[in-house]
């Protein structure tokens, strides 16, 4: 019974997340349209462009950016921390800690100096892989880290970090493994 429960709120949470997206985007189409009968004071292509910031990076990130994973480490286990927003655990998009979680994750893998103190593993692995098969959560070394920008994220955890594959990799099926940097923290509140 609780499986079928669920099942009905996430059909819900789906439902309702559609119609709030096509509505907001039946408000953005009818704000940018040039039919003067549509705008009022809100509706209108000002109030729109406030919302809505159309650019060409909105959906893609530059083939230069380096892509990380974070895997939360409990005892001797490495789990996977599914960071993308829609899926029915975060109600497909609603709720907005992936955003927050990529957020603090790259507050770790942007500040250069905090990298430089840390201890990084080179290892080969599959992208969308099982890590804990190539790297044992006993024989890390886990640096502290304590900063104010992070507030979700407690506790031990490693960030895997690779480059992303360009089209010709992509392209290639033999392509299996992906070198990545590993590195492991230790959150603590600030």
């Amino acid at each position: 019974m609780t499986g079928m429960k669920h099942k009905i709120t996430d059909r819900m949470v789906f439902t309702g997340t559609c119609l709030g997206y096509g509505l907001f985007l039946l408000y953005v189409a009818c704000s940018f349209l040039p039919v003067e009968a549509l705008h009022n004071r809100y509706v209108n292509r000002r109030v729109a462009s406030t919302l809505y910031v159309p650019r060409w990076d909105l959906y893609t990130a530059s083939p230069q950016t380096t892509i990380s994973k974070l895997y939360r480490v409990d005892g001797n286990k490495i789990t996977e921390v599914d960071m993308r927003p829609f899926v029915p655990d975060f109600m497909f998009g609603l709720d907005r800690r992936p955003k927050v979680l990529a957020q603090e994750v790259s507050v770790i893998v942007d500040d250069k100096r905090l990298l430089s103190t840390m201890h990084p593993y080179l290892i080969l692995a599959p992208e969308d892989g099982y890590i804990q098969q190539f790297i044992g959560a006993d024989t890390l070394v886990y640096t502290p880290v304590s900063k104010p920008q992070i507030t979700l994220l407690k506790g031990k955890y490693i960030i895997a970090m690779y480059d992303a594959a360009s089209w010709d990799m992509r392209k290639d099926s033999r392509r299996k493994i992906t070198p990545m940097y590993i590195v492991a923290v230790n959150i603590a509140a600030p």
